[in-house]
């Protein structure tokens, strides 16, 4: 239970957030709230790079989540924590979605080429 809620804290969105319509931009305060629960979670088992097992076409990893929901500290946490940006889920690696439609910052964290 811990990995799993430690994925959907990652990807946490501010409220009215429309990710499949636009890129979303949570603000610091935002993003910096979600990362005592994931601390919380890990400490409780959770496992920074396990892969949600889902019968739908989603980022089956924590970072890549986050990377979604344009959560910079979120990601830079995780990567503090050991996550790997290089694990593929469906639709390719927390960097892939990075290359895709990402901010400059989010880019600059994972070492993706601008």
């Amino acid at each position: 239970m811990a990995s799993s809620g430690l994925y959907w804290a990652a990807g946490a969105y501010p409220e009215g957030s429309v990710p499949n319509i636009r890129r979303v931009k949570p603000s610091a305060d935002f993003d910096k709230s979600r990362i005592p629960v994931m601390e919380l979670l890990l400490e409780n088992g959770g496992d920074v790079n396990h892969r949600l097992e889902t019968r739908h076409m989603e980022e089956l990893y924590p970072i890549a989540n986050a990377v979604k929901a344009g959560a910079v500290e979120r990601v830079k946490w995780l990567l503090s924590k050991g996550a790997d940006p290089d694990l593929k889920g469906s639709w390719g690696s927390a960097r892939d979605y990075a290359k895709l439609d990402s901010s400059d910052e989010m880019k600059q964290v994972l070492r993706v080429e601008q």
